[in-house]
């Protein structure tokens, strides 16, 4: 797995906390899903926690090191495979 600053480089922010999940904005026309949000920070958050399928559970200590959803308008970011 990535380490913590890796997945914030890829995209990925806290969606639970609870449940430790991250998630990142898979797609690049993502912004056409959620059209009816005007604020980006608010749209990106959006589709991240509702609408995304890359989502990865990490450990406590990578979770305290990547940054909340709700905080951050990082919209796609396309990854090397």
């Amino acid at each position: 797995m990535p380490t913590a600053k890796q997945l914030r480089s890829m995209g990925y922010r806290v969606v639970s906390r609870k449940h430790r999940i991250v998630a990142r904005i898979d797609r690049p026309d993502w912004r056409e899903t959620v059209i009816n949000i005007n604020d980006e920070r608010q749209a990106a958050d959006q589709y991240r926690r509702v609408h995304s399928k890359d989502t990865l559970i990490v450990s406590h200590g990578a979770l305290k090191q990547i940054g909340s959803s709700g905080g951050s308008s990082k919209g796609y970011v396309e990854l090397d495979v």
